[in-house]
């Protein structure tokens, strides 16, 4: 089983084995939870100080904060996205992999046979 995968694009060629795409989104699926914990606690930070810190200036400065929510779920929707697809591609490439070699298997070994 040949256990890379080429890929030209122009002068640049990507070579990586089924496991090394695996674990790189094993990885970004890691890191995505501990962004997200990250924020969560971030965002319970923000939202405790106005226990202590009131007025306009606090209120805007909040209101700067809650504005990237957003931004960050889109974040966080796209590397999800990216990490999907990098399982994905290896499940593709193992799959025509094996029915590959199960073609190939297929072939007679003499050719004037």
């Amino acid at each position: 089983m040949i256990k890379k995968f080429s890929e030209s694009l122009g002068n640049i060629e990507i070579l990586v084995t089924p496991a090394q795409m695996n674990n790189a989104a094993a990885i970004l699926e890691r890191d995505i939870l501990k962004a997200q914990r990250a924020f969560e606690n971030m965002t319970q930070l923000i939202k405790n100080t106005s226990s202590y810190w009131e007025g306009n200036a606090a209120n805007k400065e909040r209101g700067r904060f809650e504005g990237e929510e957003e931004n960050f779920a889109a974040l966080i929707k796209n590397l999800t996205n990216y990490a999907t697809e990098l399982k994905l591609m290896t499940q593709i490439y193992e799959a025509n992999e094996e029915a590959t070699a199960k073609t190939a298997g297929c072939l007679p070994s003499d050719i004037l046979d």
